[in-house]
């Protein structure tokens, strides 16, 4: 990854453009919280994973490196289930948005035809409950 931006950068300072850089890693977790990964994959491909995971890798680097330790590592977590605390405070708190705006708002400017067909069965279907 290191090189691969390094070498964008580069090419992007020397005039030659932007660069978009694909990073494609495994999925640890399920996809939702209704998922049971056990049912398509395995443990020991999940074991198998857990070692290539790039934030474990890199923490491990910087460890290395002496650019971090644990005391360092711990107020950093610390830091971040804060922040994710106080964002997951301020969205529950949030008005729901309607059930149509919900799933069908903001998806076309000028949505077509059958869209907005669509979404008047849907809204229409809610009236019913």
């Amino acid at each position: 990854m290191f090189a691969a931006v390094r070498g964008a950068a580069d090419r992007a300072r020397h005039g030659e453009g932007p660069y978009l850089i694909e990073a494609m890693t495994y999925r640890m977790g399920a996809h939702t919280s209704s998922d049971d990964p056990t049912r398509y994959r395995l443990e020991t491909e999940l074991q198998t994973w857990s070692a290539k995971d790039p934030i474990a890798r890199y923490q491990a680097w910087l460890k290395e490196q002496g650019m971090l330790d644990d005391a360092a590592a711990a107020t950093i977590n610390k830091e971040v289930e804060a922040s994710v605390r106080t964002i997951r405070d301020r969205l529950r708190s949030m008005a729901p948005p309607a059930a149509g705006e919900a799933i069908f708002g903001r998806v076309y400017g000028q949505p077509p035809d059958s869209f907005r067909e669509e979404r008047e069965e849907f809204e229409a279907s809610l009236e019913g409950t």
